[in-house]
């Protein structure tokens, strides 16, 4: 055991586990109750500029519309506050993948966007980053 003062840490103890494990703070309900909510709660804000509005509520009014939920992109509740319209704009590197069309009316006007039907996320690089670099070129015409 690693002596700290009168009270000692030992880790082989089960006894001082359980009470050192009771006195920390429930991770898993925090994370549960954030994505029920939107909500973040935390004792020191986590420098984030905003607290709430985090995940957007998927609606079932029908297929297409609850489907449509899993290619949106939320820019933030934070820029909804900001009065400037530069967040809000299509900038033309977004053209091809984020869709001009569809985004609501209101105060998520240009923040809350969808990816256009012909975009893919890639979570993968490709296997032969050679031939892909050379075929991207190509077709740049470089």
């Amino acid at each position: 055991a690693v002596g700290k003062g009168a009270e000692g840490v030992d880790l082989e103890n089960e006894t001082y586990l359980k009470k050192t494990a009771d006195k920390l703070p429930d991770v898993g309900r925090k994370v549960e109750y954030l994505l029920n909510t939107g909500n973040l709660v935390s004792k020191s804000g986590l420098d984030l500029s905003q607290a709430s509005g985090f995940t957007v509520v998927a609606e079932k009014l029908n297929w297409f519309r609850y489907l449509s939920h899993f290619r949106s992109v939320h820019r933030g509740a934070y820029f909804a506050e900001i009065r400037t319209t530069a967040v809000r704009k299509l900038l033309p590197e977004s053209w091809g993948f984020m869709c001009p069309v569809h985004t609501p009316d209101g105060s998520p006007c240009g923040l809350l966007n969808h990816f256009t039907s012909a975009c893919r996320v890639v979570t993968a690089g490709p296997d032969e980053p050679a031939k892909t670099e050379a075929a991207l070129l190509s077709v740049m015409g470089s």
